[in-house]
Parts: structure tokens; sequence; C-alpha cells
């Protein structure tokens, strides 16, 4: 998944963009990414204006949760710490190949879940991946 100037989606990234719910364009950090989806993939954590009811008029902000199309958003910032490294880059896009080059299912026919699930779930996976990857690019030179 990626924003409209092609970089490479991630979570904790600070973006810019319009979603589905809001009329305005918001800008908040990324929370959730869905891959495989080709709309609503991207969930960034944003603040909103709001002004309860009954007596209490006060307005106040609140966290609000606003949902749209990645290639629609803008990466803002990127902690460095967060930026993908080479060897993640081609694992995530080896894992992405094979999985739909299975029509997205393991060798025993279960449903091969998104890249950032395995990374989450079975981190030792994702790593798997990234030095089948790394491997792979030294034997190319590069």
């Amino acid at each position: 998944m990626h924003y409209k100037d092609g970089t490479l989606a991630a979570i904790g990234d600070l973006v810019r963009g319009r979603g589905y719910n809001l009329k305005h364009e918001v800008q908040g950090v990324v929370v959730g990414l869905t891959a495989g989806a080709g709309s609503c993939n991207i969930h960034v954590a944003t603040l909103r204006y709001t002004r309860p009811g009954g007596d209490l008029g006060l307005p106040y902000l609140a966290t609000y949760e606003e949902h749209g199309t990645c290639a629609e958003f803008e990466l803002v910032h990127r902690d460095p710490s967060l930026t993908p490294k080479p060897d993640a880059e081609l694992a995530r896009a080896a894992f992405d190949a094979y999985g739909q080059s299975t029509g997205g299912k393991t060798w025993d026919g279960k449903d091969i879940p998104p890249f950032e699930v395995v990374a989450e779930r079975t981190p030792h996976v994702a790593r798997a991946w990234e030095a089948a990857s790394a491997a792979v690019r030294k034997l190319l030179g590069r």
C-alpha cells in the first residue's frame, strides 16, 4: 500500500488527506492499514473539534478515527526509526508476490494473513522473509 507519491505506507506515519466520512482534509497518525483492500485501507487517528450536548457547552478536542484510501493521502512525516529497511521492503514484496501466486493460500490451504499481521504475530516469520530477501540481494550483487 502506497501514498500518493508512491511511498510505502507504514503504521505511525503522519499523513494528510481526505477520508470518507469528513468533508474536509485531515491530518493524523496512521493507526491501521488493511493490505489487499482496494478502498478503506487506511485508518488515521486525528483530532476534531467537538461541542457536547446538554448544559455543558464547552468545546473540546476529541480523537476520531478516519478511514480512507491510502493512495489519497500524502506522507507529512515519518520517524526515521520507522523507515523500512531495503530488506524489509523486499521481504514484503516477495511475501505479497507469493500470496498472489498461490491465490492467497498457504501450502496447507489456509488464508495468508497480511504481512503486517504476520510481522506482529510471528515476527520470526517476517525476519525469515527478510533474510531470504537479503540473500537474493546479495546473490544479485546489490
